[in-house]
């Protein structure tokens, strides 16, 4: 039982970890200097340059 409980602690944290990251790479929990408005201009600025 505890071999199972520890494997499944194990797989469910590392799963947690690579969603947290994902997520911080998709939108960061504190924003920059300017605020979460220095984002919006990059996006624009991404934009831009792709389309």
């Amino acid at each position: 039982m505890h071999g199972f409980f520890v494997t499944g602690f194990i797989i469910f944290t590392a799963i947690a970890i690579v969603a947290h990251i994902l997520a911080w790479m998709w939108r960061p929990w504190l924003p920059g200097v300017n605020g979460y408005g220095m984002l919006e201009q990059a996006t624009t600025v991404a934009q831009t340059m792709l389309g």
